[in-house]
């Protein structure tokens, strides 16, 4: 009965040591709109760039929008610009999503506040 249990543990250590050598093998990759790694950091900065453009925008004419129309404005170009990112697969067209998340971001929370 020993050797049964020995033999045993050395199967399941083997079956487990091929499944994580296989794993480690087939690494899945993420792609966001195909792009390298490079594409994803210019993805990230123009969220950035959308939030400073709408930022100055609402720093030089906030007192001409109302805040209950530039929160719902915020929202749905937010919604659009997330939707315009994930759908697409390029990256040109997931820059400008982005890039109108950005400026949502801050039109919502400039507005709200």
């Amino acid at each position: 009965m020993g050797d049964a249990q020995a033999e045993r543990q050395r199967v399941e250590v083997a079956v487990r040591r091929v499944g994580v050598e296989a794993c480690l093998r087939r690494r899945p990759r993420v792609e966001l709109n195909h792009a390298a790694e490079s594409g994803i950091g210019y993805l990230i900065a123009s969220f950035g760039v959308g939030a400073s453009t709408a930022g100055l925008t609402l720093l030089a004419r906030g007192n001409n929008f109302r805040r209950s129309r530039t929160t719902l404005a915020g929202i749905a170009a937010y919604s659009i610009g997330a939707l315009l990112s994930v759908i697409t697969p390029y990256i040109g067209v997931g820059l400008i999503g982005f890039a109108l998340m950005g400026a949502a971001h801050s039109l919502g929370g400039v507005a709200s506040t």
